[in-house]
């Protein structure tokens, strides 16, 4: 019994050591009720072929059908939640209303879902952007103008006037220069797709 032990446990070092560091998960058991380690889903070999095939198509760097790009794994990870959406509705790809169920589909949807939801675009690029060129003067406490930017619902209802000031280089004031910078074109792409969304 104790040799059998032995070989079960040395048989089990070898099944972890053939599987690598690229990180397994434990699949459906065996009939012996044994886990069986499978290979996570890797965004290189198993989820950029898929998306390169399936969206590269309409949305690449070239084209950006609907202002979307998917050429790289932040690029489809800050996009996960709608992406999931279209694929589960049918929606995307065009043409093909049943890729989400197919199983390249499915892989794809396995993957998104073991994402980690993204930070939205406002916290990531916009918000430091605020923050260091705005909330000197316009906070809650001191809101010159009588504008406050402590929150994204406070810069969105002042986007006019943020564009307006930007772009003629009066803000942030005592820095003209500002306008010219690769942070003001993003902070004013930023409003310009607010203005140009549904509702606006």
């Amino acid at each position: 019994m104790k040799n059998f032990r032995g070989y079960a446990f040395v048989k089990s070092l070898l099944l972890v050591a053939s599987v690598g560091f690229n990180g397994w998960a434990l699949s459906q058991t065996t009939d012996g009720g044994t886990p069986v380690p499978a290979l996570a889903l890797s965004w290189e070999a198993d989820i950029k072929p898929i998306v390169i095939d399936t969206c590269g198509g309409c949305h690449n760097a070239a084209d950006a059908s609907g202002g979307v790009i998917l050429e790289t794994q932040d690029q489809v990870v800050k996009l996960k939640s709608s992406i999931i959406t279209v694929l589960n509705e049918g929606r995307m790809p065009l043409g093909d209303p049943g890729f989400g169920s197919s199983e390249e589909g499915k892989k794809f949807l396995e993957w998104l879902s073991a994402q980690p939801d993204p930070v939205s675009y406002y916290d990531s690029t916009i918000k430091p952007i605020i923050t260091a060129n705005c909330l000197k003067c316009h906070t809650r406490t001191k809101a010159k103008g009588g504008y406050a930017f402590d929150t994204q619902a406070q810069v969105e209802a002042a986007r006019r006037i943020i564009a307006s000031e930007v772009s003629r280089g009066s803000m942030p004031q005592g820095n003209r220069n500002f306008k010219n910078s690769p942070e003001a074109k993003l902070l004013l792409n930023w409003i310009k797709a607010l203005e140009t969304s549904p509702g606006s």
